[in-house]
């Protein structure tokens, strides 16, 4: 038996939830009916609806009969915020993506055009206001604007038009228009004659600003184009045909040199002020300069700075050019670093720019000796007057020949200052000293004398003077062996040179003659070559022992004195 009850026991709204259950014969229910037994009714008995999701997902329907919900689609129940790609929405509408997020709006009709529209309060008509931020409603100029007019009125405060007309993909051009609208710091309206009006009582207009030459590099200036020129301190106009500065020619181009009446390939024939020689006047003619420009450049031509590198110094107190191998020898470098010399380009004859002078390059870093021996050096002063220390070398052994005698002072200087142009004082990059290395050598040369022959024997000689190895190889530079006594038949004329002097080379020996004033032929004589070995003063209780030397000792007939010069060959 079954039995409907309603609990509490009134008569059913039409919403209301009726419970069905068998009951036993003490009236009280024994089935009872739950929400999901109720669900499996309404879906036909065979709980066919599912679904999962998690709170604050805002469930949505994934087939007929299922449901579920994302994280990407999030309500915060508590800041009624909509999340898209988010949970944490911290806007009403907060839309994030990892990539490239986008809204698109798009208007199918093809006359009204696509807008986002911004109000205010609209419900209230008279505060209600609306901006729109989209396309135009011709949808194939591809112009995006912002308009305040009504939604299918036009757009005419701020429009952007791509660089091709209706190509959606290209760039869009650095091209602003703002049509009767007024920029300022009140509130009042535009004039009516204004396209654009800009107000301000403590703020100007900036035009953009740029040297001369950027100016006349200008591609194809329009017609009224503003620039202002910081090589020259003025703002130019362009009049369709020449750059005129504002207020140099009342804007009428009175002041514009135009061009000159001579053919385009005839040139200057010799530098004047700054039109150098060759210039052209078909050069002259494109110059684009105004008669004021024309003569400045003419009385004050754009001079260089002049400048001189830096070098090092070094030289020697007590030092000689040749010294005996095997000698000590103790003398003192003097040292010098110089910064070299900035003529910043000065001169104006009016007084109003003066550029300064001074040192070429910066301080000086480093300074070091490198050869035979490494003192240490000191350093001080200031960048155009650097000091070093002069290092003293003691008891030096003089060693053969002039590569192992030979120091090296070794500079290092940093960046120097920014030279001027004169006369608009800009800065001459292109000249400026960029850090660099300096460096100042000195050598000695040691040698073994060579010995000339005497009249009191035949093993008697005496050291010549101390000879550079390098001399001998011409007769010019030949090694003078005068002979000043009489032949006999025992003393002949005698001359000994080290074998390293001669190094293999064929020895010849010129005569000089009286009647010639000049030196002859070495075949004049013939002269006997042997091999002997001398003990060597070096000075100072030093002697060098086993030293080669070759010995000419001349034949044929005996003669008095005569002055002989050695060449190598």
């Amino acid at each position: 038996m079954a039995i409907i009850y309603s609990y509490p026991q009134i008569t059913p709204k039409a919403d209301d939830l009726l419970i069905i259950s068998d009951v036993s014969d003490g009236q009280k229910p024994t089935k009872t009916a739950s929400i999901a037994d109720v669900l499996s009714l309404a879906s036909g008995g065979g709980g066919g609806l599912s679904g999962s999701g998690a709170a604050g997902q805002v469930t949505f329907w994934t087939s007929a009969t299922g449901l579920s919900g994302s994280n990407n689609f999030f309500f915060d129940s508590s800041t009624s915020r909509v999340g898209l790609g988010t949970t944490a929405p911290l806007t009403p509408i907060h839309i994030q993506d990892g990539g490239f997020p986008q809204i698109t709006v798009d208007q199918t009709d093809g006359i009204t055009g696509s807008a986002i529209r911004f109000t205010q309060n609209i419900a209230s008509a008279s505060s209600a206001s609306l901006w729109n931020v989209g396309l135009s409603p011709n949808p194939t100029d591809g112009v995006f604007k912002i308009s305040a007019a009504g939604f299918n009125g036009d757009f005419d405060a701020v429009t952007i038009r791509p660089n091709s007309a209706g190509v959606a993909s290209t760039l869009l051009s650095n091209t602003v228009a703002i049509d009767d609208t007024v920029y300022s710091q009140s509130n009042a309206s535009a004039e009516a004659s204004a396209a654009l009006e800009v107000r301000s009582i403590d703020r100007g207009l900036l035009p953009p600003r740029m040297t001369s030459a950027q100016r006349i590099g200008i591609s194809s200036p329009a017609a009224g184009l503003i620039v202002y020129d910081s090589d020259v301190n003025a703002t130019y106009v362009y009049n369709g045909s020449n750059w005129v500065e504002l207020g140099a020619g009342g804007g009428s181009g009175s002041d514009v040199y135009v061009s000159s009446i001579l053919p385009d390939t005839i040139q200057i024939p010799e530098t004047i002020g700054g039109f150098e020689q060759g210039t052209t006047v078909s050069q002259l003619n494109n110059a684009n300069r105004t008669f004021s420009e024309m003569f400045d450049v003419l009385l004050f031509p754009t001079i260089e700075p002049t400048f001189t590198n830096p070098f090092a110094t070094l030289t020697s107190t007590g030092l000689q050019a040749l010294y005996i191998i095997g000698s000590f020898q103790t003398f003192t470098l003097t040292t010098g670093a110089n910064p070299g010399f900035l003529s910043n380009a000065d001169g104006n004859p009016f007084g109003g720019y003066t550029a300064p002078a001074g040192p070429y390059a910066g301080q000086l870093l480093d300074a070091f000796i490198t050869g035979a021996t490494t003192p240490v050096l000191t350093r001080s002063g200031t960048p155009s007057q650097p000091v070093i220390s002069n290092p003293t070398v003691s008891s030096y052994t003089v060693a053969q020949g002039t590569l192992d005698n030979t120091w090296t002072l070794n500079l290092q200087f940093d960046f120097g200052p920014i030279p001027l142009l004169f006369p608009s004082g800009a800065q001459d990059l292109s000249d400026r000293y960029l850090g660099g290395s300096a460096s100042k050598s000195i050598s000695i040369e040691g040698v073994f004398p060579y010995f000339l022959g005497l009249s009191s024997g035949a093993n008697d000689y005496n050291a010549g003077t101390l000879v550079s190895y390098g001399a001998g190889t011409s007769i010019n530079n030949g090694i003078q062996c005068n002979q000043n006594y009489d032949e006999t038949d025992t003393i002949r004329h005698r001359i000994e040179l080290p074998t390293d002097m001669v190094n293999g080379r064929t020895i010849q020996v010129w005569e000089f003659r009286t009647d010639t004033e000049t030196y002859q032929n070495p075949n004049t004589f013939s002269w006997t070559e042997t091999t002997v070995t001398r003990n060597i003063d070096a000075g100072g209780g030093v002697t060098v022992p086993g030293i080669s030397y070759k010995r000419l000792t001349k034949n044929g007939p005996t003669t008095g004195p005569v002055n002989y010069r050695v060449v190598f060959v």
